[in-house]
């Protein structure tokens, strides 16, 4: 039996909850944790740094 449907973080339409990439944005993990991209360790918005292996978290421009 499928899960419910979730909302992408970035566009709001609805994904099935085990999504890895969202069809309608293309962004990628729409609706689990946000993960830092090096170690895929769970990262919280507003962090400068992966607790995980210390990654920069922070767009210069």
């Amino acid at each position: 039996m499928p899960g419910f449907k979730h909302p992408c973080r970035y566009c709001n339409q609805l994904n099935p909850p085990e999504s890895k990439v969202c069809p309608f944005c293309g962004k990628v993990n729409p609706v689990g944790p946000l993960r830092c991209p090096k170690c895929q360790n769970p990262i919280q918005k507003g962090w400068k740094t992966c607790s995980g292996c210390g990654l920069s978290l922070e767009i210069s421009c």
